[in-house]
């Protein structure tokens, strides 16, 4: 728990790309640890009937779309395809034990990578029917592997076993992860199979007989945004054109496909053919990669101009500027989740796709997708009780990332002398502690607060074994969390039991420069976008100065030849950058300059010239300024 939290914790700080190197290379050795000693505890746990099987609501797509982001860096290494594809006829959401689903899954993936050299990997959802009034999910793992003998394929499935048991095997792992989803499997009623074919590849897959909870996709699917959207997507893999194509065609997308930059440019330039809506396009291709056929389609002139969106195995942060600046709507990285796909597609279609010709719209990317979600806070005082010192760091700084006030104590007795001399909206105890335990110090705080409103109270375990919610809720905890602590199930947690007097609105204003309008802090604006890479500002900050410049030299060309189309233009680029920062004086001015040019009003464009020349150099001067601040804490702070 120490080694992974606060690895976790140092890869959220700024690091160099070798101190990063150096500490992904701890977390992925710390996990992959963890994943050894999980297998043989899993395994004595079900051998000896003590593991549990949970039965909670759970998102079946979102599941397998975690699966796929967390293998997707190791097949990306090896230049495998990872596509995931779960089909439009599995409910959304369904009760069953999300947490040994994902561990299956992970295990299938993790072998299929392991053992396949060139070509794919797919992992496919789909539905088979109803039993008893469940619904039968068949989740694959297919490859294009080395294959197996049949004789081994017979036996994989028993502890400690492996299809290369020689001494010079070349695949490392226990022999125990096969052994283990079975068993799983069978626990949660479900099936568990493979076949295989040597040098071509094998299908690892299991059924499981899940209770929708949910309106099935049909009942439920609102497409309209997408509807009649015409899209060229251009992948020389034929499985992943199968699975994008099916997953826009069911949102309503009138989808065409394209196996090469060539075909796609003859789809392009077909007579009558009409401008798509988008083009995504692969990066890695054998004969022109994505980004060299973009340059081409937004250079051609006898292509109608399109929003271009590229997908790529790897996620190509770095050249994310030469990607904007070749005009790309967005990236993604594959494996792509559904909802991702659809909901970049909806914004780069709500702009038009001169926006990214001009260079007046900011590039998608799954950051800026993740960036503007509404993020969760929490307000209210939480008392962690908790012994272990380097545990006690990585829970607090958890919880107060998510915006909660902690108080650490190091035992039970602690704990409940807190609880006397204050009031906490929620607390996490660890079970087993000097002094007093979290079972016997639950029970204390019970007996104190009786007739009182209740206070929630989660338990902080190493030891899920059965019984242990059952024990906890016995001595009137409400929950109980697992070590190594995990953000995300925190964050649930949370969500139960602060959900009410959760922060939705944004925080308090801070002191940070103002930029162009008094309500709104460049600085929060930034910080959404980037989070706290000050690099990344540093890039944002930037390209607005030079693009701006840049673009203010148009508009001052343009009002001494008197061009007001010209003129529109120059400060509809400037309005699109002004805004995607929140620095509304700017945008303001802009629109209505932008507004009165496209009209073909008359104005005396050398006056308004000025004004945003005025109203740019303020905004400069605060930028840099900012741009300092940061650096300054940054360094403090180091």
């Amino acid at each position: 728990n120490g080694i992974i939290g606060m690895t976790g914790l140092l890869l959220d700080t700024g690091l160099d790309r070798v101190q990063r190197d150096y500490a992904e290379t701890i977390r992925a050795s710390a996990d992959s640890l963890l994943t050894i000693l999980n297998d043989i505890l899993d395994f004595s746990k079900i051998e000896a009937g003590k593991l549990d099987i949970e039965t909670l609501e759970l998102d079946v797509r979102s599941n397998v779309d975690d699966v796929g982001s967390i293998m997707a860096f190791q097949a990306a290494a090896k230049g495998l395809e990872l596509i995931v594809n779960v089909r439009p006829e599995v409910p959304e959401r369904v009760m069953g034990d999300p947490q040994r689903i994902r561990q299956c899954l992970l295990n299938l993936v993790g072998n299929a990578i392991k053992f396949t050299h060139s070509g794919e990997v797919v992992i496919e959802v789909c539905a088979l029917g109803c039993q008893n009034g469940k619904t039968l999910v068949h989740f694959e793992v297919r490859d294009t592997g080395i294959g197996i003998p049949k004789e081994t394929l017979d036996r994989l499935f028993q502890p400690f076993t492996q299809a290369d048991s020689s001494t010079t095997r070349r695949f490392g792992g226990t022999g125990l992860g096969l052994s283990i989803v079975r068993k799983l499997i069978v626990m949660m009623g479900g099936q568990v199979g493979a076949q295989s074919e040597i040098e071509k590849g094998s299908a690892f897959w299991f059924t499981l007989p899940l209770e929708s909870t949910f309106a099935a996709p049909e009942e439920s699917k609102a497409n309209a945004p997408l509807r009649g959207r015409r899209i060229l997507l251009v992948d020389d893999n034929e499985t992943n054109r199968r699975v994008l194509c099916n997953q826009m065609v069911y949102e309503g997308c009138d989808v065409s496909s394209a196996s090469s930059a060539s075909h796609a440019l003859e789809i392009l330039r077909r007579p009558g053919q009409g401008a798509f809506d988008v083009v995504l396009l692969d990066y890695h291709m054998p004969d022109m990669d994505g980004s060299m056929l973009g340059e081409q389609i937004m250079n051609a002139r006898d292509i109608p101009p399109t929003r271009l969106m590229l997908l790529t195995s790897l996620d190509r942060s770095g050249d994310m500027q030469r990607f904007a600046d070749i005009g790309f709507a967005a990236y993604l990285t594959k494996p792509v989740r559904t909802r991702e796909l659809i909901d970049c597609l909806q914004r780069a279609l709500s702009h038009d796709a001169q926006d990214w010709h001009m260079h007046s719209q900011p590039i998608i990317t799954r950051g800026t997708l993740v960036a503007t979600e509404a993020k969760r806070k929490y307000s209210g005082h939480v008392l962690l009780v908790e012994d272990n010192a380097i545990n006690q760091r990585v829970a607090r700084r958890f919880l107060e990332r998510l915006g909660c006030e902690v108080q650490v104590v190091g035992d039970g007795a602690q704990a409940v002398e807190a609880f006397q001399r204050g009031t906490y909206g929620f607390i996490l105890m660890d079970m087993q502690m000097p002094v007093m335990d979290g079972i016997e110090a639950t029970r204390r705080i019970r007996e104190l607060e009786a007739g009182r409103s209740r206070t929630p109270i989660v338990a902080l375990t190493a030891n899920a074994m059965m019984g242990t919610l059952e024990r906890c809720l016995e001595a009137g905890m409400d929950d109980y969390l697992t070590k190594p602590l995990d953000i995300s199930r925190l964050e649930d947690v949370l969500d139960r039991f602060m959900g009410n007097s959760a922060d939705r609105d944004p925080k308090p204003e801070s002191s940070a420069p103002r930029i162009a309008t008094a309500d709104v802090s460049v600085r929060a604006r930034l910080m959404e976008i980037a989070g706290d890479d000050v690099e990344f500002i540093a890039e944002l900050i930037g390209a607005f100065l030079t693009g701006g410049e840049e673009t203010l030299a148009e508009l001052q060309g343009a009002v001494a030849r008197g061009d007001a189309d010209a003129i529109g233009r120059a400060a509809h680029k400037l309005k699109g950058a002004s805004a995607n920062l929140h620095i509304d004086g700017l945008a303001a001015l802009t629109l209505e300059i932008e507004t009165r040019a496209k009209a073909g009003q008359s104005s005396d464009w050398r006056e308004d010239l000025e004004r945003i020349k005025t109203e740019f150099e303020r905004v400069c001067a605060a930028l840099r300024g900012e741009m300092e601040s940061m650096l300054i804490e940054q360094r403090i702070a180091g």
